[in-house]
């Protein structure tokens, strides 16, 4: 139990202390990240049966 208010009173403090650093105009805005595109599945062709 101890342990959780331990994890909670940092989770808070964090908050706290990224909203102070948020107010400022000084502070650089985080870059976005760009979305990186999705692989497309490459399917190769069955190759079809010659009759014999």
């Amino acid at each position: 139990m101890k342990l959780k208010s331990i994890m909670l009173a940092a989770l808070l403090l964090a908050v706290l202390f990224s909203g102070c650093i948020g107010d400022k105009d000084k502070v650089a805005p985080t870059p976005t990240p760009t979305p990186t595109p999705e692989p497309t599945p490459t399917v190769a062709p069955t190759p079809e049966p010659t009759p014999t």
